[in-house]
């Protein structure tokens, strides 16, 4: 499979666009977390009286309720899990279940999109709401340490830039729409920064099938997903005026059939017959002329999608394989500080779980460092024996025990504790030892 080739059309007019950083956007667009994820809508949340109303059948679907819509009656019914909430358009009242609620501000049409009160919907169902100033957020069973940090406006005149960029480089001069443009300008960072890292949108992206994605790309135009094993046949790099460039690729998913615009401001190491994983959003639909094996030429419906994160599957794999041994570390830190070792006795435990903080904490308690246990052996063996290779835990507790005088020269069978360490590998403890003994 490759490209017809064609042209690419002029985008000095884009380049230009690079300089006006301070375009002006909408400061006082409203965030909306769920469980640490920010979401997505393709009608942004609105304020009304001090309330947010966010798109309904987007948080219904979200906070995890079927969701019924009546329009004769302008009526919403949703529920879940034993739970029902009914509303109406134009009404500043609510049932759950039997019971008849007040609402602050009742739901109502915006562009097309029925809006309905987040807080009383998420409280409904059971969910924690709250709002951060700050971040003009509100926050669904969501931590402020959950938030993703706020985008620095650096980088927002760069989707002017993609808007220019994709509209001259479709066969059918694809417009971007406002949804798709909020998301890119509010998201700036992750998707246009020189230094985002291959995962900046990991935890904005939502897992569509390429298939989904395909027959309604409209749908999910404000909505930043990840596409799974697209195949490269065709990769081009477009200079503009000013040196920035922007990658324009052409790619098939693995099953075939489905074929996708990619448009990604900077370089990328992928070429022609690479798999890649892909974060981003997706622009809508388009068309182009390709060339089959056999030599013919056929035209094909395309999804555009302008991409923040390209990467290969294994790096993902990678990445997931750390995080998941970083939070192991993290989950055995906190263990280790939560437990409570006794004082007379637990000196040798706090030594082989290598908890420096343990073993000073004990000491102040009053721990005797030259206790002997029914071996005869005492703290400062443990420590020195268990070191290998002035393990960095332990050379703090060898340390820490001989500050707080703990002898370093009883024997065990014949061997001395700086014969032990040197045995070991552990020079620095053994000249520890050495220089504690004098």
């Amino acid at each position: 499979m490759k490209m017809k080739k064609r042209i690419l059309a002029p985008i000095a007019t884009a380049a230009l666009l690079l300089g006006q950083v301070g375009t002006a956007f909408a400061d006082d667009a409203i965030n909306v977390y769920l469980k640490g994820k920010q979401q997505t809508f393709e009608q942004p949340p609105i304020i009304k009286d001090g309330s947010t109303l966010v798109p309904m059948r987007a948080i219904f679907e979200a906070l995890g309720a079927a969701v019924e819509w009546d329009g004769n009656k302008q009526i919403i019914d949703a529920t879940k899990e034993g739970k029902s909430i009914r509303l109406q358009i134009g009404w500043k009242g609510a049932w759950i279940g039997q019971t008849e609620a007040d609402l602050d501000v009742a739901p109502e049409i915006v562009n097309g999109s029925t809006m309905v009160p987040l807080r009383f919907v998420g409280e409904a169902l059971g969910e924690k709401i709250e709002w951060d100033g700050d971040t003009r957020s509100v926050l669904i069973s969501t931590d402020k340490s959950q938030l993703s940090k706020a985008d620095s406006g650096t980088y927002k005149g760069y989707a002017d830039v993609l808007k220019e960029v994709i509209a001259a480089n479709t066969d059918t001069g694809l417009k971007m729409s406002d949804a798709t443009y909020n998301v890119l300008a509010s998201n700036a960072d992750a998707f246009f920064s020189e230094n985002r890292g291959k995962f900046s949108l990991e935890s904005k992206a939502q897992k569509i099938g390429s298939s989904e994605l395909s027959k309604n790309p409209v749908k999910y135009s404000s909505t930043i997903t990840e596409l799974n094993r697209i195949r490269l046949f065709d990769v081009k790099e477009v200079n503009l005026d000013n040196g920035q460039v922007v990658t324009i690729a052409f790619g098939e998913n693995e099953s075939g059939g489905l074929y996708f615009q990619v448009f990604y401001v900077g370089s990328t190491n992928y070429g022609k017959g690479d798999t890649i994983e892909m974060r981003g959003v997706p622009v809508g639909a388009s068309a182009a002329r390709f060339v089959n094996k056999q030599g013919n030429e056929f035209n094909a419906q395309t999804t555009v999608f302008a991409a923040g994160n390209l990467f290969a599957a294994l790096d993902k794999y990678l990445d997931e394989a750390s995080a998941k041994e970083a939070q192991r570390k993290a989950e055995e830190e906190q263990k280790l500080k939560e437990k409570v070792y006794d004082v007379k006795t637990g000196l040798k435990s706090a030594i082989f779980d290598k908890n420096t903080e343990a073993v000073k904490d004990l000491i102040t308690k009053g721990a005797d460092v030259n206790q002997t246990d029914d071996l005869g052996n005492t703290p400062l063996f443990y420590a020195v024996s268990s070191a290998k290779n002035d393990d960095d835990a332990y050379v703090q507790i060898v340390q820490t025990l001989l500050d707080a005088g703990a002898n370093p020269n009883p024997r065990t069978n014949g061997l001395t504790l700086l014969n032990i360490a040197y045995k070991n590998g552990s020079t620095k403890i053994g000249n520890m030892l050495n220089a504690a003994a004098k």
